[in-house]
């Protein structure tokens, strides 16, 4: 087993908490500004709009690892994988203005 995939595994399992009314999905980014690709687990509680998002490895921009490490995170979960590539970013929506939970004030 690959060092990459060990450091994914553990950390999957360190935040894939399995807590009830929460969404769990996985988020796959080929990061062109760093050259690297990222695997993340998202997170949201139920009826709630914030969203956690946890790295859980990253590694070299090298296509063979990056199948590899695909295949390897589609056999340990089930969970739904969305891919996001940094040469195609779209702005979220409108610009949060005011926002007292987090400190954006006008």
């Amino acid at each position: 087993m690959l060092a990459e995939e060990r450091e994914m595994r553990a950390n999957y399992e360190h935040y894939f908490l399995r807590k009830y009314r929460y969404l769990y999905w996985l988020v796959v980014v080929d990061n062109h500004f760093e050259d690297i690709y990222s695997f993340f687990l998202y997170t949201r509680k139920q009826r709630t709009k914030l969203t956690r998002s946890y790295e859980l490895v990253h590694f070299a921009r090298d296509p063979v690892l990056y199948k590899e490490m695909l295949a390897a995170l589609r056999r340990m979960s089930k969970l739904r994988i969305e891919m996001r590539d940094t040469r195609y970013l779209i702005h979220p929506g409108t610009d949060i203005t005011h926002d007292t939970v987090h400190g954006h004030h006008g």
